[in-house]
């Protein structure tokens, strides 16, 4: 991953972090907090996506 990419997705995480504590709704806050893990995990180059193929013999 290119370090333009990590460094917008941290800042992405950061702001979605912000936006969940201004938030009144719990629900809403949640939904933040979890697209600022996506970023997160996006920044150090994981993904949900992911998969590990393990060749057996």
């Amino acid at each position: 991953m290119q370090s333009n990419d990590r460094i917008y997705f941290l800042k992405r995480a950061s702001r979605e972090r912000e936006l969940a504590e201004l938030c009144r709704d719990d629900a809403v806050a949640t939904a933040h907090r979890q697209m600022a893990k996506q970023y997160e995990r996006r920044a150090d180059g994981l993904s949900q996506e992911q998969t590990t193929i393990v060749e057996r013999n």
